[in-house]
C-alpha cells in the first residue's frame, strides 16, 4: 500500500507494509520504522544522529507525515499513524532541546467511537487565522471523519482535536482518501478538496470549509471497474488510480472530468504509483520492482517503457553493490514517491531496505542500503538485542542476514562478542544460538553456509518461483550446497503466520470488556466464578473425558454414562439447586447425551412428581427415594408408536378397579406401545405413565401415572411388562431409549398423580375448576430448550469463529504475501456474524422467558383450587407463557440447529470429521426440534393462541404485554392494520433499533391480522371452529414466527437497556444486525406490510454488510465472552490459543494408532491378487457327436 499526501513537501516517499511485520516510511530527510512493539525513527543524511524508540502497543495500518507546520506548532513534524484499533496515534520530532528525537505527543489517540477506520490522508489547511493541520480518515461503513489539530505550547504539548467534521460520503466502505494540491491556497474559492475513494468504484470531491463546519458534495465519477484500484496518487487536478493491467487518469481541470486509460503488461499487482509533475509523468510500480513510465504526449497519456528499463538498471546497480548476489534477486517493490523537488524518486523495497535514487534519466546514479551500522552502535546492539528476545518476530526469518551482510568484521566482532554475554533461556537461547550462527559464518565470509543455516532453521526462506533465479545466478555455489539448500526449504510461495499469533491478533483492541460482558450474559460475575469452578472440575475429573467419544461403540457410551450417573446423582442431592442447575447447562453442552440420561430422572420423572403429585404423595415418593435416585430411577412415558404430539389421543389406557382399588395400566394395541422412552431400556425402576384414565367406562382425559417396570432388589421386570431397547440413534447414544408394553399392569389408586384430578375409592371422579393448570409442569422443558439452543450455539460459533480467525485461505497473488483469513472474507463475516446476533438474541430471550416461567410456576402453586379473578389472571398468564415458550422453542430449536450445520460447513472438509465437534453436536442437538413438542405443531399452537387473542382484542379485552404492539398497529376495529411507514432512507434512520423494533411489529401485526382473516374465512365457509384454525394453519404458522423474531428483537433491545454502558455500543450494534438481517431475509413481509420500500430493503441490505464490516473485529473477543473453557468446546479447531493444526493432528493420530489392517489377508488380498481367468465348463454331449 502507499499513502502520499498531495503536494511537496507533503510528501511520504515511501512506505510498506514488511514481511516483518513493520511499516517502513520515508520522508525528505527521514526513515521512519513502525511495527507492533516499537517505532524507529532516524536521519538518513545524517547517519549518526541519535535515534528514538517509541512503544505502540497497536498494530499500524497506516502512515502519513505533515511537513512545514504552523509556528504556533512546538513541532516541525508530525507523524500520523493509523492503528488497527482505529485510533489515530500522532508522534512528533523535537523542536525544543529539551524533548527526546521523537515521541508520542499527549494522548496521541484520536479514537471515532464505533467506526472502524480504514484509510487516512493528512495535510496543511491555510485559514483565516493561519494554517491549520488535518487529518481525513475514511471507515468501512463510508463515513469520513476530518480532525483539524492543535497544540498547546508547553514542554509536553499535547496535540488535540480542536474541530472534528463528520459527513457520509457513500454507503460502501472508502478505499481511498487524498487531498488536492489547491486546496492549500488560501484564495482557494471552493475550500479544501478532498478525493474520497469508494470501495463500488466511486470517486468523489468534497469540499471541505476551512473551518471544518461544512463538508459538501461536488464532482462524482464511478465505474465499477474502479473498484480493484491498488494504488492512486494526486497532481495538480489530476488523480491517478492504478490497478493490475491499468491506469486510470481522471483530470478536473475541465468543467467535467476527463478519464484517460493507459493499458499495462504487467502480472504482478501493481502496489505503487506517484506523479512527477515536473516532466508529465506517471510511475508505476508492480510488485515484482517492473516500473512502468506514463508519459504525456500532447492530449493523450501513453505507455513510454520500451521494456522494463528501470527494473533491469536497478538490479544491475544492485548485483554491484554487494558482496553476493544472493539476497537481491528475490527484491520486492514495496513503495514508491517523488521527492519535494521531483529531483528523487524514492523506492522502498523487501523489509528493511530502502532506495533513494537520484533520477534524472534512465539510470540511476545513487542509492543507500540500510544496516545496522547506519544507527549509533547503542542502537544497533538493542536490535539484536530485541531479536535475541523475540520481540522481533519477523527478522529472524528474512532480515537477519540481509543487515548484517556487508557490515565490517570489526563490527561483526563487536556483534558477535555483545549477544554472546546476553542472559537468555528458553527460546532466546534458541535465538541467541541462532544470530550467533550468522554472524560466524559472516566473519568466515562464508556466506552460503549463513543462508543455508537460515534455510534449516526458517523453511520458508525461499519460494518455489524464484528457487531456478537463485539457482542460474549462482553458479559457483557447489552443487552439495545447492542440494542441501533445496532439501532443507519448503519451496513455497505463500508466508506461514502462526495461527497462535493469527488469534491473539484478534485480541489486541477489542471495543468492549469482555470480562463484563461474561458476567452480563451469566447474569453476575458470582454466577461466572461458579461456572468457572465448575468447568475446572469437570475437566480434572478422568470420568468425564469426552475427546475420545466418537471412538467409543454403543455398549461402552451407555457404561460411561452410567458410571457418571452415581456421582451426579450424589452432588444434585447435596449441593445448592443454583449450583446444580448452573452444572447441568454446563453439562448439557459438554455431554448432551449424558444430559439427557440424567435429565430424564431428575427432569422429567421427578419434575412430573413435583408438578402433578399431591404433597402427601410427593412426600412418599420422596422417601422412596425419587430424590436422590436411592432405590428408584425413573423415566417419563408419554411418547407412544403412534402418538407423539397428540397427546389427548395416547392410547395406553388406565382403567380404575373399585373392587381392588387398583388402576389397569394396558397397551390395547400394536400403535400404544410406549417408544422413545429414555432411560427404559437398561435403567429404569419406575416410569410416569400417561394413559386415558377411564372410571366406570367414562374417559377423563389424559393423566398421569407411577408404575413400576422393574424389581429394586433383582432388576427383573415386573409382571405384565415388556421392555426393549431401540438401539443406536442418530445421537446421544448415551440414553438408553426403549419400549415398553403392558399388559394389564396392576397398580394402587394413590399411585396415581391426584395435584388436580382425583379419583376417590368410590370411584368418584374429582376434577379442577381449571383443568388446563395441569399443563404448566410441561411448559418447564420448552423453556430450558430455550437455554439451550443459546448454549450450543455458543459453543458452535466460539470453534468456527476461532478457526475462521486463524484459517487462511488464497491470496491476492502477491508473492510471499500471507493467504487471506477466513473472517476478513466479506462472505464468510455473513456466514457467521448475524449467526452471532442470533445467539445473543437467544441468550436473552431465554433470560426473559425463565423468569416469566418462575413467575408463572410461584402464581400458579400460590393459586391452589381458587377460583375468581386471581385464576382469571394466571390463566391469561398461562396462555401466553405457554404460546410463547412453544414459539420460542421452536424458532430457537431451528435455529441453533441451523447455526450448528453452517457454522460446521465453514469448517470446509474438517467440519465432517466427528473430532472436530460439530458432525457430533448437530447429530445430538436434532432430536430438541421433535421432543417437547414437534416444532411445528408448537408453532400452530402458538398461532392459534396470536389469533385468538387478536379476536379478544377486539371485543375490547387488555392485551398481553407480549402483545402490545398489537395495539398500535390496527385499527378501531381490530381487523386492519395501521401503517406508519418508516419516515427515513439513510442507514443510520432504516437500521435503527427503534426503526427496526416498529417495523418487526408492523410485520408481526399483519401476519396476524392475516391469519385472523384465514380463519374467518373459514368460518365463513361453514368449517367449525377446530377445522377454520386448520383452514388457516399456514398463515398461523407464519404469524408465529413473525410474533416470535418480534419477540427476540424486543426483548434484545430491553436487555441492551439494562446492560452496562460500557457494553451497549456493543450489544446495540449485535441487536441492530439481528434485526436488519432477519428483515432482509423476509423482505417481502416488510414490503408487503408497507412499512419498508424497495429502496429502503436495499439500504437496509448495506446495512447489514456494514454492520458485519463493524463487528468483525470483535469477533473473537465475542465468543472468549461466552466464556467456554478448551475442555468445554472440545474441538481442536476451537481453541482458545488457536494452535488448532497441531492439537487436531495429536488428536486424529493418538485415537488411531496405525494397526495391521485386519482384513488383509480375508478381504484385500483375495482381491488385488484375483485373476480374470474363467475357469471352463464340464464337456457337453451335444458337442461330442
Amino acid at each position: 500500500m502507499d499513502f502520499k499526501l498531495s503536494k511537496p513537501p507533503f510528501v511520504i516517499n515511501g512506505i510498506h507494509w514488511s514481511t516483518a511485520n513493520r511499516w517502513i516510511v520515508g520522508t525528505p530527510n527521514q526513515t521512519i520504522i513502525a511495527s507492533p512493539q516499537c517505532t524507529v525513527a532516524g536521519s538518513l543524511l545524517t547517519k549518526r544522529e541519535a535515534a528514538a524508540v517509541l512503544e505502540t502497543e497497536q498494530n499500524i495500518e497506516a502512515v502519513c507525515v505533515l511537513d512545514e507546520l504552523p509556528s504556533s506548532f512546538p513541532y516541525s513534524n508530525l507523524l500520523v499513524l493509523l492503528a488497527t484499533d482505529s485510533s489515530i496515534r500522532i508522534f512528533a520530532p523535537k523542536r525544543h532541546p529539551e524533548l527526546e528525537n521523537w515521541k508520542q505527543v499527549g494522548n496521541g489517540q484520536f479514537k471515532q467511537g464505533g467506526e472502524h477506520i480504514c484509510c487516512i490522508a493528512a495535510t496543511v489547511v491555510v485559514t483565516e487565522k493561519g494554517s491549520m493541520p488535518v487529518v481525513a480518515c475514511g471507515s468501512m461503513n463510508g463515513k469520513v471523519t476530518v480532525i483539524g489539530l492543535g497544540a498547546t505550547d508547553n514542554v509536553d504539548s499535547c496535540i488535540e482535536g480542536t474541530s472534528i467534521l463528520h459527513f457520509t460520503a457513500h454507503s460502501s466502505a472508502i478505499n481511498y482518501l487524498a487531498w488536492m494540491p489547491d486546496s492549500q491556497r488560501k484564495d482557494s474559492s471552493n475550500g479544501c478538496v478532498l478525493v474520497v475513494g469508494s470501495a463500488n468504484g466511486s470517486v468523489d470531491l468534497w469540499s471541505i470549509k476551512r473551518d471544518l463546519s461544512r463538508a459538501t458534495t461536488m464532482t462524482p465519477v464511478c465505474n465499477k471497474d474502479w473498484r480493484s484500484v491498488t494504488a492512486h496518487s494526486v497532481g495538480k487536478n489530476m488523480l491517478a488510480l492504478a490497478k493490475l493491467g491499468q491506469v486510470i487518469l481522471i483530470d478536473f481541470s475541465t468543467s467535467s472530468p476527463t478519464v484517460h486509460k493507459v493499458e499495462l503488461e504487467v502480472t504482478q499487482t501493481i502496489v505503487s504509483c506517484t506523479i512527477d509533475e515536473a516532466r508529465d509523468r506517471i510511475y508505476v510500480g508492480a510488485f515484482d520492482f517492473e516500473i512502468i513510465v506514463i508519459e504525456r504526449q500532447g492530449r493523450q497519456w501513453v505507455n513510454a517503457n520500451k521494456g522494463p528499463l528501470l527494473r533491469d538498471s536497478l538490479k544491475k546497480t544492485i548485483v554491484r553493490s554487494f558482496t553476493t548476489k544472493f539476497n537481491m534477486l528475490r527484491l520486492l517493490l514495496r513503495g514508491m514517491s517523488m521527492s519535494p523537488n521531483n529531483r528523487y524518486l524514492v523506492f522502498t523495497v523487501d523489509d528493511q531496505v530502502n532506495w533513494d535514487i537520484t533520477r534524472d534519466g534512465p539510470e540511476i546514479t545513487r542509492m543507500h542500503f540500510h544496516q545496522l551500522s547506519d544507527w549509533p552502535m547503542d542502537d544497533s546492539l538493542g536490535v539484536l538485542k530485541r531479536i535475541v528476545y523475540g520481540q522481533y518476530r519477523g527478522d529472524l526469518c528474512y532480515n537477519l542476514f540481509d543487515v548484517l551482510n556487508g557490515e565490517s568484521t570489526e563490527t561483526l566482532a563487536n556483534f558477535m562478542d555483545y549477544v554472546q554475554k546476553l542472559e537468555v533461556s528458553g527460546d532466546s537461547k534458541r535465538h541467541q544460538l541462532f544470530v550467533l550462527n550468522i554472524i560466524g559464518c559472516l566473519l568466515k565470509g562464508d556466506q552460503f553456509k549463513s543462508l543455508r543455516f537460515i534455510a534449516n532453521n526458517d523453511r520458508e526462506y525461499l519460494s518455489q518461483v524464484y528457487w531456478a533465479q537463485y539457482q542460474r545466478k549462482l553458479p559457483s555455489m557447489p552443487n552439495r550446497d545447492v542440494a542441501a539448500f533445496q532439501a532443507n526449504s519448503m519451496l513455497r510461495t505463500k508466508s506461514h503466520i502462526c495461527p497462535k499469533a493469527s488469534i491473539a491478533a484478534e485480541r489486541k483492541a477489542p471495543s468492549f470488556p469482555i470480562r463484563e460482558l461474561t458476567y452480563w450474559l451469566d447474569g453476575s460475575k458470582k454466577t461466572t466464578e461458579l461456572k468457572e469452578r465448575i468447568m475446572l472440575e469437570l475437566e480434572r475429573d478422568p470420568l468425564w473425558r469426552v475427546s475420545d467419544y466418537p471412538n467409543l461403540s454403543l455398549a461402552e457410551t451407555r457404561e460411561r454414562a452410567m458410571k457418571k450417573v452415581r456421582r451426579l446423582a450424589d452432588l444434585a442431592s447435596s449441593r445448592p439447586l443454583e449450583e446444580t442447575m448452573v452444572r447441568m447447562s454446563i453439562i448439557s453442552v459438554v455431554d448432551p447425551g449424558f444430559w439427557t440420561r440424567f435429565g430424564v430422572h431428575f427432569g422429567l420423572f421427578f419434575g412430573a412428581l413435583q408438578g402433578q403429585a399431591t404433597p402427601a404423595q410427593l412426600a412418599y415418593w420422596m422417601e422412596q427415594g425419587a430424590f436422590t435416585m436411592q432405590g428408584i430411577t425413573g423415566c417419563f412415558g408419554m411418547t407412544e408408536l403412534g402418538h407423539g404430539s397428540n397427546v389427548a389421543g395416547l392410547e395406553t389406557t388406565a382403567t380404575y378397579d373399585p373392587n381392588t382399588d387398583e388402576f389397569d395400566v394396558h397397551s390395547p394395541t400394536l400403535t400404544a406401545t410406549k417408544w422413545w422412552i429414555g432411560g427404559a431400556a437398561h435403567t429404569a425402576t419406575h416410569c410416569a405413565v400417561y394413559a386415558q384414565l377411564i372410571v366406570n367406562g367414562k374417559r377423563y382425559g389424559t393423566k398421569t401415572f407411577v408404575v413400576q417396570l422393574r424389581d429394586t432388589k433383582t432388576f427383573e421386570l415386573m409382571p405384565g411388562v415388556n421392555i426393549g431397547d431401540l438401539g443406536k440413534k442418530m445421537g446421544r447414544d448415551q440414553i438408553d431409549n426403549g419400549w415398553i408394553r403392558f399388559t394389564h399392569v396392576r397398580i394402587p389408586r394413590s399411585h396415581m398423580l391426584m395435584k388436580h384430578t382425583k379419583v376417590l375409592r368410590s370411584g368418584k371422579v374429582i376434577e379442577p375448576p381449571l383443568a388446563q393448570l395441569a399443563y404448566g409442569a410441561l411448559i418447564q422443558g420448552r423453556v430450558s430448550m430455550v437455554s439451550d439452543s443459546a448454549n450450543v450455539a455458543k459453543r458452535a460459533l466460539t470453534i468456527a469463529t476461532r478457526y475462521a480467525s486463524v484459517r487462511r485461505q488464497f491470496s491476492d497473488g502477491t508473492p510471499g504475501a500471507p493467504e487471506t483469513k477466513l473472517i476478513d472474507y466479506p462472505i464468510h463475516q455473513h456466514r457467521l456474524l448475524p449467526l452471532m446476533a442470533q445467539t445473543f438474541a437467544m441468550v436473552f430471550a431465554a433470560r426473559e422467558m425463565t423468569a416469566s416461567y418462575q413467575k408463572l410456576m410461584s402464581q400458579l402453586n400460590e393459586l391452589g383450587d381458587s377460583k375468581g379473578t386471581e385464576a382469571d389472571s394466571a390463566i391469561k398468564n398461562l396462555k401466553e407463557t405457554h404460546a410463547t415458550s412453544a414459539g420460542l422453542k421452536a424458532f430457537c430449536t431451528w435455529m441453533c440447529l441451523n447455526i450448528i450445520d453452517q457454522c460446521r460447513q465453514s469448517l470446509g472438509g474438517h467440519g465432517y470429521s466427528a473430532y472436530t465437534g460439530l458432525s457430533q453436536a448437530y447429530s445430538d442437538f436434532a432430536v430438541h426440534c421433535t421432543w417437547e413438542g414437534d416444532n411445528t405443531i408448537l408453532t400452530l399452537q402458538c398461532g392459534r393462541y396470536l389469533v385468538a387473542t387478536a379476536l379478544d382484542a377486539r371485543k375490547g379485552q387488555p392485551l398481553p404485554a407480549n402483545l402490545a404492539y398489537l395495539k398500535n398497529a390496527l385499527s378501531a376495529d381490530g381487523k386492519e392494520l395501521k401503517v406508519k411507514p418508516c419516515a427515513g432512507d439513510s442507514a443510520d434512520v432504516v437500521g435503527s433499533l427503534d426503526t427496526l423494533q416498529a417495523a418487526w411489529s408492523s410485520v408481526a401485526a399483519n401476519a396476524i391480522v392475516n391469519a385472523v382473516r384465514d380463519f374467518e374465512a373459514g368460518l365463513a365457509k361453514g368449517l367449525s371452529k377446530d377445522n377454520a384454525y386448520e383452514f388457516s394453519s399456514a398463515s398461523r404458522l407464519h404469524a408465529a414466527r413473525m410474533h416470535t423474531y418480534t419477540y427476540l428483537l424486543h426483548r434484545f433491545a430491553a436487555q441492551v437497556k439494562k446492560s452496562p454502558q460500557a457494553l451497549r455500543p456493543t450489544l446495540t450494534l449485535l441487536a441492530q444486525l439481528f434485526g436488519a438481517h432477519s428483515a432482509v431475509n423476509h423482505s417481502g413481509e416488510f414490503l408487503q406490510s408497507g412499512f419498508y420500500s424497495g429502496a429502503q430493503i436495499e439500504t437496509l441490505k448495506g446495512f447489514v454488510n456494514n454492520a458485519c464490516a463493524q463487528i468483525r473485529p470483535d469477533a473473537v473477543p465475542l465468543t472468549d465472552a461466552f466464556g467456554y473453557t478448551d475442555y468445554v468446546i472440545n474441538s481442536p479447531l476451537g481453541r482458545y490459543d488457536g494452535d488448532v493444526y497441531e492439537k487436531y493432528f495429536e488428536l486424529v493420530t493418538s485415537l488411531n494408532p496405525q494397526k495391521p489392517i485386519p482384513y488383509f489377508d480375508s478381504l484385500i488380498r483375495p482381491l488385488l491378487e484375483r485373476t480374470n481367468e474363467s475357469q471352463p465348463g464340464p464337456e457337453l454331449e451335444i458337442d461330442q457327436e
